[in-house]
């Protein structure tokens, strides 16, 4: 009754009072520190739930469920470092071989070492692409890091690994990629860049076309921004995503062409579709995210 009323603090003392308990059955016991793990999660409480967890699994080492609740509850508390642990022990409970999440632990490790040097830092992004190729955290991260290191050769060839492995994610680095780029005036290499993108098969070829429209039209290119725009309307961009796209990757120009009024016409009517959020609990961020903060799922945020 407690727990339907939400009343927490009420239905874990009960929970702890059973537990004090000498002689219940071992399975009852099991049910009830279950029961008082949850309700310590629906509270919060996350420490506790993590203290009792971890008691199981120490009591039962191959307590495949607890392991992985563990190992939830230390990445809620933001101690990857430990997470790690717990999740390659769980991993091989269940005979598998999933390092796509250990990858993305050495990225929030090294996001959470301040105090690191460059040198580590960098060790922990390498060691999450060797763990995944395709692990797109580390390869932003590391692009940012050696931006700050001032050493643009390595940004671009990070970038350039990024899109040869995972071009799908092209939106990722779009603005840092662009930015960048002017920043050290090779702005004249974003045309390329993009066409090789259109190139290749995959989702991302409407927002590299979205690219470079916008590309055209900064550099004055009004004749092939137009080709662009109407490949771009011949795909009929009216699905809600798609829109998002648009709106993010493309430039609100104030061109008054009549060639571009339909293309301005577009980007006013839908300025208010601009946010990346999480499909598990909704949560919304102006930036794509690999791990929800309020729920705790990971890569779960899609436009």
């Amino acid at each position: 009754l407690f727990l339907e009323k939400h009343e927490m603090i009420r239905a874990q003392k009960i929970f702890r009072d059973l537990l004090l308990r000498s002689g219940i059955p071992e399975n009852f016991r099991l049910k009830v520190e279950g029961a008082l793990i949850g309700a310590y999660i629906e509270s919060k409480n996350f420490p506790q739930a993590r203290e009792l967890a971890e008691h199981r699994v120490m009591k039962y080492s191959e307590d495949i469920e607890t392991r992985l609740l563990v190992t939830t509850l230390l990445e809620r508390q933001r101690n990857f470092t430990l997470a790690e642990k717990h999740w390659k022990i769980y991993t091989r409970l269940v005979k598998k071989d999933e390092k796509s999440r250990l990858a993305l632990y050495q990225v929030e490790i090294a996001r959470a070492d301040k105090k690191g040097d460059f040198k580590t830092r960098k060790g922990h992004y390498l060691k999450a692409l060797k763990l995944d190729p395709k692990c797109a955290p580390a390869y932003t991260m590391l692009a940012r890091l050696y931006r700050s290191e001032n050493k643009p050769q390595k940004v671009l060839d990070t970038w350039s690994e990024f899109l040869d492995h995972i071009p799908e994610r092209f939106s990722w680095i779009y603005s840092d990629l662009e930015e960048y780029l002017y920043e050290i005036n090779r702005y004249h290499e974003l045309i390329g860049i993009y066409q090789k993108l259109i190139r290749q098969p995959g989702s991302h070829r409407y927002i590299a076309h979205l690219a470079l429209l916008k590309q055209y039209l900064k550099v004055g290119q009004k004749k092939e921004a137009i080709a662009i725009f109407n490949k771009i309307k011949d795909e009929k961009p009216n699905k809600s995503d798609s829109l998002k796209e648009f709106m993010r990757y493309s430039l609100q120009t104030q061109n008054n062409d009549s060639d571009l009024s339909e293309f301005n016409s577009m980007m006013s009517s839908i300025s208010n579709l601009l946010q990346y959020s999480c499909k598990e609990c909704g949560t919304e961020s102006g930036t794509p995210e690999w791990y929800c903060g309020t729920c705790g799922a990971w890569e779960s945020y899609s436009m």
